[in-house]
């Protein structure tokens, strides 16, 4: 078994890494071993936590893929989550007027509401 992190939240989830015989296949999550505050009201066990850091990571690689004069990598792209576990991706001023396109890049890779900062 390894431990995973996500980057997303503060859970700690057990995933098997075993031998073929394993029941699980590598990489699957097998159980919570922490819960984070933002989960701890939710009804997402360790299955959603990994779709969740799933999603986040597609919606980010395809807003710094369409965009990179304003994201050179997907670690440039800012994005949160809420009380409800909304991702929210964050764009510059400089996009304001693609908002619209790039929510439609957002949610065709995944599900994600977009702000434009002050900036």
């Amino acid at each position: 078994m390894t431990m995973w992190w996500p980057d997303t939240c503060e859970c700690q989830i057990e995933v098997s890494d075993g031998p073929p015989e394993y029941t699980q296949p590598a990489g699957t999550p097998v159980r919570h071993i922490k819960v984070c505050a933002r989960h701890k009201s939710t009804t997402l066990d360790h299955h959603g936590v990994l779709g969740e850091n799933q999603n986040k990571n597609r919606v980010v690689n395809a807003v710094a893929e369409q965009h990179p004069a304003h994201f050179p990598t997907p670690a440039h792209v800012p994005w949160s989550f809420d009380a409800a576990n909304k991702l929210t991706v964050t764009i510059p001023k400089a996009l304001a007027a693609n908002a619209e396109h790039v929510h439609g890049i957002a949610n065709a890779a995944g599900k994600a509401e977009i702000a434009v900062s002050a900036v």
